[in-house]
């Protein structure tokens, strides 16, 4: 199943943009029931597994790597294609007995935490924030905001967060007005249109930034302080508990899925694999995807206690709750992995 063999790509434009930048992640509610857990007999052969994830964004891209490249078969797997449960949300597709394990935005899961889940966060595999602010090039900094017009995702989207974030934490948030604009194409229109001064969008932008007339003020994934658990790893605690071997081996996939695509001989594979996951034919917006990705993405899964105390944050600020985690984090399965692949630190600095 695995090539290194050139895809054929076709040039697209401003669809292209939108379909990879596709970031924002939409914050679900939650059903009742638990999945089933599978190989309940003790047997060691082939172990089935469900696995959604939130949408077709690359930030998802070692999921679909370790199912098109045969890592989940290699570890004794058996896993249909992903589900991309964007339409119905990840979290309720867990929760309604659909998958088993997902990987879905960090504050989704913590949302249906507060409403009383019984979800299990097992590790992360986007620790930051993979958005960067675009404006024209009479605009040179953040600064240059003030008084002007940000465009960003529809309210409680990852983008409309990490604005707000970036915003506080620059001391801009009284100062630059935030327009709401929940379609992608619409908001690159009015940035094109001199509508808005600026978006934040998620990377590819070099059809925009090739025309000389807008260029990236600010990226978010060179800001410490912009960390934020982008994407979790999540299952259920009655399916943890019957099958942990089948997340060991989940999770192990994942990391060898995640060594692979940073393997320079397996880029132009890895380039076919995220254009079927997004669904994009454009040469030159699957470089920068999957670029940005490499840049954005833990290289070895390794969890970030900064990102998650992020998270919850904004999650309790948001929807005025206070999140109570006991028990809710779950890192032994993670540690397991990466210790037998020699990786000591599971905590990152």
């Amino acid at each position: 199943m695995r090539s290194t063999a050139s895809r054929i790509l076709r040039a697209g434009r401003l669809a292209a943009v939108a379909t990879i930048a596709a970031g924002a992640l939409v914050l679900s509610g939650c059903a009742a029931t638990d999945p089933a857990p599978s190989n309940t007999d003790g047997s060691q052969g082939p172990i089935d597994l469900t696995v959604a994830y939130g949408n077709s964004a690359a930030n998802y891209l070692n999921m679909y790597v370790a199912w098109k490249q045969g890592f989940f078969e290699e570890n004794g797997l058996n896993v249909d294609q992903p589900f991309n449960a964007q339409q119905s949300g990840a979290v309720d597709v867990l929760l309604s007995g659909d998958a088993d394990v997902i990987i879905e935005g960090g504050p989704q899961v913590l949302t249906a935490v507060g409403a009383g889940a019984d979800l299990k966060i097992l590790g992360s595999t986007v620790n930051k924030y993979t958005f960067v602010v675009l404006s024209p090039t009479n605009i040179s900094s953040l600064d240059d905001l003030v008084g002007k017009k940000l465009a960003i995702s529809a309210p409680g989207g990852s983008v409309s967060r990490s604005a707000a974030v970036l915003l506080e934490n620059k001391g801009l948030s009284d100062k630059v007005e935030l327009q709401s604009i929940a379609d992608l194409a619409t908001r690159l229109a009015a940035l094109q249109q001199g509508q808005v001064d600026g978006i934040v969008i998620s990377p590819p932008v070099k059809q925009l930034t090739d025309t000389g007339d807008f260029h990236v003020i600010y990226d978010m994934t060179e800001d410490p302080d912009m960390e934020f658990v982008l994407t979790s790893i999540a299952t259920t605690g009655k399916f943890l508990d019957a099958n942990p071997e089948a997340l060991r081996r989940f999770i192990l996939s994942l990391y060898q899925a995640e060594q692979w695509i940073r393997d320079p001989a397996n880029r132009d594979a890895a380039l076919a694999d995220l254009a079927e996951l997004t669904g994009t034919e454009d040469a030159g917006a699957l470089e920068e995807g999957l670029d940005y990705q490499l840049k954005a993405g833990e290289k070895d899964l390794q969890f970030s206690q900064k990102a998650m105390d992020a998270s919850v944050k904004q999650v309790e600020n948001s929807e005025e709750i206070t999140l109570d985690l006991d028990g809710v984090i779950d890192l032994d399965i993670l540690t397991e992995v990466l210790k037998s692949v020699g990786v000591d630190q599971v905590i990152r600095d």
